[in-house]
């Protein structure tokens, strides 16, 4: 996951990985639903991109 911020890669895990919704994800990393949902839409983009490129 080298082209995600520090942050994405845990969101990415959880609620990938693990099948966590975004408000138990949100719980877990200490921040809101909608910061969950934000940190993995930029994921997604951002390795859809790396596989694109």
């Amino acid at each position: 996951m080298g082209g995600l911020n520090r942050a994405e890669p845990d969101v990415v895990l959880l609620c990938g990985r693990s099948e966590l919704g975004s408000e138990a994800a949100a719980e877990i990393l200490g921040v809101a639903p909608g910061t969950v949902g934000s940190r993995l839409s930029r994921a997604r983009a951002r390795l859809r991109a790396s596989v694109d490129a």
